[in-house]
C-alpha cells in the first residue's frame, strides 16, 4: 500500500526525510538479500526441493550467519534433529532518546532456528503410535556475530493422538547458561571486552546502551560469573 509523502516547506527538510527513508530501505533490503532463502540442515534427504549447492554455499560463506548454521549442524548431526533457519529483517529501526530499552529491541535482525524431530524418531514412547507437533518450546537470547542479533530457538512439540500421552520436545544446542539471555558469541564478546581488553562493566554497559541493548552492570557480571563455573574445570586441569 503506497502513501503519499510528508509535504515540507523546506526544501532541504524534505530532501533530509528522503534520505532517512532511503536508509531504512537500504537497511532493510541488505538483510533480506544477503539471506533470502531459508537454510535448512539436517539429512540430505530431507532438505526442500530447489535448494541448489550453490545457494547452500552462499549461505554457508555468508559470516553474518556462518556460525549459527554450523552450530545447527553440529546439533543435527549429534541428536538426531533437522529443521531450518531463517532471518527476518528489523521490525523498527533504531530509535533515538531516553525511555525504558526493551531486553530484545526491536530494531535488531531475528534469527529463528527451528529443531524437529527426524521420521524414526517420531514415535511414541508410551504405545509406539506417531506423534504430531502440538507446538514449540521457544526461548530467545541476545547473540553477537557481526553486530547483535536475537536469537530465536524453537524446539517442535510433539504429542500421541492414540493415547494423549508421549508428550515430545525436539532437542537442541546445548545452553551456555541455562535461561541466560547472552548465547555463546554475545558471552564470549563481553569476557574478552571485559578479561582481554579491560573495559569495566560500567563502560560496557554504556557501549551495549548505545546500541539499543538492555544490559545492567549487575546482568554482565552474573553472566561472567557463570561463564567461570562453566570454565572452573578446565582451570582445574590446567
Amino acid at each position: 500500500m503506497s502513501t503519499q509523502p510528508k509535504q515540507h516547506s523546506n526544501p532541504l527538510d524534505a530532501l533530509s526525510a528522503i534520505i532517512v527513508e532511503m536508509a531504512q530501505t537500504i537497511e532493510v533490503q541488505q538483510y533480506r538479500i544477503a539471506d533470502l532463502s531459508r537454510r535448512v540442515f539436517g539429512k540430505k534427504s530431507e532438505r526442500r526441493s530447489g535448494e541448489s549447492q550453490s545457494e547452500d554455499a552462499a549461505l554457508q560463506g555468508h559470516l553474518f550467519h556462518a556460525e549459527l548454521i554450523a552450530e545447527a549442524e553440529r546439533t543435527a548431526e549429534l541428536k538426531n534433529v533437522q529443521g531450518d533457519i531463517e532471518v527476518a529483517p528489523p521490525k523498527n529501526p533504531k530509535r533515538k532518546g531516553g525511555g525504558r530499552r526493551a531486553t530484545y529491541p526491536d530494531h535488531l535482525p531475528t534469527t529463528k532456528t527451528r529443531y524437529e524431530l527426524e521420521g524414526d524418531a517420531k514415535h511414541c514412547k508410551n504405545c509406539g503410535g506417531n506423534l504430531h507437533r502440538i507446538g514449540w518450546d521457544v526461548s530467545r537470547e541476545l547473540e553477537r556475530l557481526e553486530t547483535a542479533i536475537i536469537h530465536t530457538l524453537m524446539r517442535a512439540k510433539y504429542g500421541c493422538r492414540c493415547c494423549g500421552e508421549g508428550v515430545t520436545t525436539a532437542p537442541g544446542p546445548d545452553r551456555l547458561i541455562e535461561k541466560g539471555i547472552m548465547g555463546p558469541g554475545f558471552t564470549a564478546n563481553v569476557a574478552v571486552e571485559r578479561f582481554g581488553n579491560h573495559l569495566p562493566y560500567n563502560r560496557l554497559e554504556k557501549k551495549y546502551k548505545a546500541e539499543g541493548l538492555s544490559l545492567s552492570r549487575s546482568v554482565l557480571e552474573r553472566t561472567m560469573a557463570k561463564l567461570a563455573e562453566a570454565f572452573a574445570p578446565i582451570a582445574a586441569q590446567i
